[in-house]
């Protein structure tokens, strides 16, 4: 027989799941992670959740990254992102989508499409360390133009510039914030 589950267990589950994925990624546990991201994915679309479809949906991009399946990882990342814009998620999950999500492009040397990302995530009010980071993708790109309103699209080079932030860590905060912060996962 089945269980009978309370409101919001698969919703719980789903996020508890998203966040032993990303645990497992960090230990290069990857076939493991890997099959608990789709779970957590699955968990949450029965359950009719965004957030935890975008965080789901954005582990597994950052796990595919970790890879070194760039391309898995963008489309990932882009459809947690389309996901967040589109359905009704937390102005800080949209953020935190946004912000991986310019980090991702930024080491590609996609700096316009990164920018916007990163513009993106600065619009909710939220990104701790967005001001710091745009900042650095500003200083990368060349001198030529003005920053752009660029739209984020799938074109782009493979190359990335050096020094740059790693995704969950936020970009550019403080050692005590680092610290303060090691292992806690936002959902």
């Amino acid at each position: 027989l089945p269980q009978q589950r309370r409101p919001g267990e698969h919703d719980a589950r789903a996020g508890t799941m998203a966040d032993l994925c990303h645990l497992l990624s960090t230990q290069h546990r990857f076939a493991e992670a890997q099959l608990t991201c789709l779970q957590s994915l699955s968990l949450a679309k029965e359950a009719h959740c965004p957030d935890s479809v975008c965080v789901s949906q954005q582990y597994l991009g950052l796990l595919l990254e970790m890879q070194g399946d760039l391309g898995g990882a963008e489309r990932e990342l882009r459809i947690a992102a389309e996901t967040a814009s589109i359905e009704d998620v937390r102005p800080q999950r949209l953020c935190n989508v946004f912000q991986n999500f310019c980090i991702f492009l930024w080491r590609r040397g996609r700096l316009a499409e990164a920018e916007a990302a990163c513009e993106r995530c600065k619009a909710t009010g939220f990104g701790m360390g967005i001001d710091d980071l745009l900042q650095q993708i500003r200083a990368t790109k060349p001198s030529v133009a003005a920053p752009s309103s660029a739209a984020v699209t799938l074109r782009g080079r493979e190359d990335a510039p050096s020094k740059l932030p790693s995704p969950r860590g936020g970009a550019a905060r403080g050692r005590k914030a680092r610290a303060r912060n090691a292992g806690h996962l936002e959902l």
